[in-house]
């Protein structure tokens, strides 16, 4: 109906971001309904539909956020969401162009930066993501203690990798 909608409506964007919506939450329902056959049927057949499901979620996510970071050039949500979409795709180098793009919003950075340095850890840039991890650790707020605590303890094990046990020891020690 939505489709329809968009045809005769000229492509308006407003018609086109309700079609999309609705096509992410059909997506959505199909995991449920997956995980819940999976729950009820433990396999490898009903694993593999729930990956499938998710794998589609994913790239229909992808393809949604690249439309709209395309539409809207200046919000810094939908860079971050589609460096957030890009990272759960393995696509960590679109995903740090993006995340560099939206670490300007104050209210992402220290999540940005934390993001950041997990897409530089995936791509074996180790001092790199040391040093975002670090800076996310004094840029997340203490009220968002799960990001804080994932921080500190990438912080953690990045600086053990990197034989820094001082280092390693005051953030696990914090943590």
């Amino acid at each position: 109906l939505l489709e329809k909608a968009h045809e005769v409506s000229g492509q308006d964007p407003d018609v086109r971001e309700r079609w999309e919506d609705v096509q992410l939450r059909a997506l959505q329902q199909k995991i449920i309904e997956a995980q819940s056959a999976a729950d009820e049927n433990p396999g490898e057949a009903t694993k593999a539909l729930v990956a499938k499901a998710r794998k589609s979620l994913v790239e229909k996510e992808v393809e949604v956020f690249e439309k709209r970071v395309e539409r809207y050039a200046n919000n810094l949500e939908f860079k971050f969401k589609l460096g957030q979409r890009y990272q759960m795709a393995g696509r960590y180098n679109d995903a740090i162009k993006q995340f560099q793009l939206s670490r300007t919003d104050p209210r992402r950075k220290g999540v940005c930066m934390l993001s950041l340095g997990q897409c530089f850890q995936k791509i074996k840039q180790n001092r790199l993501a040391m040093s975002h991890y670090e800076t996310a650790i004094h840029e997340i707020p203490d009220r968002d203690a799960e990001n804080k605590k994932t921080a500190l303890y990438l912080a953690g094990k990045m600086a053990m990798r990197l034989d820094d046990l001082d280092t390693a020891e005051k953030h696990l020690t914090i943590l």
